[in-house]
This record gives structure tokens, sequence and C-alpha cells, in this order.
């Protein structure tokens, strides 16, 4: 072994079916990798199903747990996308349109989401502290569980919101004393 050179191999995995789906899919399949190296893979059995994600998310944007940390994403179309527990930590989404993503359990503290359209998005158990949210959309917006202390919520629109159970501090600007009854919590 001594004296051996390794090569790195990145093997990139295809996302796995649904049982629904992996009845239609049963046949062994040719996985050819950069390096010019092949190998034959079976389909597998998973929780998330590279079919039915396409179903729900036609966008195809999957970055669930990604480190997209003071990334600049003002203006993009991030329309039905899949962020969950993505870092976006100080990132500038700034009049993003963000319209029914999965969002929830990700980190926004800090981001800049002033004017995002943020209609039907899930931002269940998001930490939202310390975020702009002034004039954003976040009507039919699932906040559950959501994380708001030091957020600016000014000229939000919140109609049909989900707020229930919401954390927020006295630092958490622009929520009227109705939504914050909403969310369980007293003034």
């Amino acid at each position: 072994m001594i004296g051996q050179k390794y090569h790195h191999v990145i093997l990139e995995l295809p996302v796995a079916l649904c049982d629904k789906h992996l009845e239609k899919h049963k046949e062994p399949f040719l996985v050819r990798m950069c390096s010019g190296m092949e190998y034959m893979a079976y389909p597998a059995k998973g929780t998330v199903c590279r079919e039915c994600h396409q179903a729900w998310n036609p966008s195809g944007v999957y970055l669930s747990r990604a480190n997209l940390s003071g990334a600049n994403l003002s203006r993009a179309n991030l329309s039905g996308a899949y962020l969950s527990r993505a870092n976006l930590s100080r990132a500038n989404l700034s009049r993003a349109n963000l319209s029914r993503a999965n969002l929830s359990g990700a980190d926004l503290s800090g981001a800049d989401l002033s004017g995002a359209n943020l209609s039907g998005a899930d931002l269940s158990r998001a930490y939202l502290s310390g975020a702009n949210l002034s004039g954003a959309n976040l009507s039919r917006a699932y906040l559950s569980g959501a994380y708001l202390s030091g957020a600016n919520l000014s000229r939000a629109y919140l109609s049909g919101a989900d707020l229930f159970r919401a954390n927020y501090d006295k630092n958490t600007k622009g929520l009227t004393v109705e939504q914050k009854k909403v969310m369980g919590m007293k003034e």
C-alpha cells in the first residue's frame, strides 16, 4: 500500500423512488461518471422520490440543507423551490419569488427578504431572527413555529398567513396586536 496513488472519486447517486414509481422503473441502468468509469445501478427505494419531487417542484430547484449564507439571490425566481433546512442567513433575497417554496427549518436569520413574494411558502420552524421582511408578500404562508425575534414585518402582507405558535419578541416590528394574539403570545 505504501507508495500507491489514490484518486478521489466523486459519486453522484440518483435520487431514490417511492413504492409507486419503483414499480415502473425496475430495470438496472448504466451510470457513467466524469472519470469515464461506468457501473450498473438498480433503482433504490426511498422516502424522497425523484418522480414525485418533480410533480410538486416543477422548477426543479432542490437545495435542501444547502449553505447559501450571504448569497445574493435578489430577484431570483425560486418559486416552488425545496430549500428545507438550507442556510440562507444574511442572504439577499430582496424581491425574490419564493412563492410556494419549502423553507421549513431554514436559517434566514439576518436575511433581506424585503419585497419578496413568499405567498403560500412553508416557513414552519424557520429562523427569521433579524430578517428584513418589510413589504414582503406572506399571504397564505405557513409560519407555524417560525422564529421572528427582531424581524422587520413592516408593510408585510400577511392575509391568510398561519402564524400559530410563531415566536416573536419586543424587537419584532410590524405585527398588529391581533396577529400577536393569533401567535398565542401576550403583549
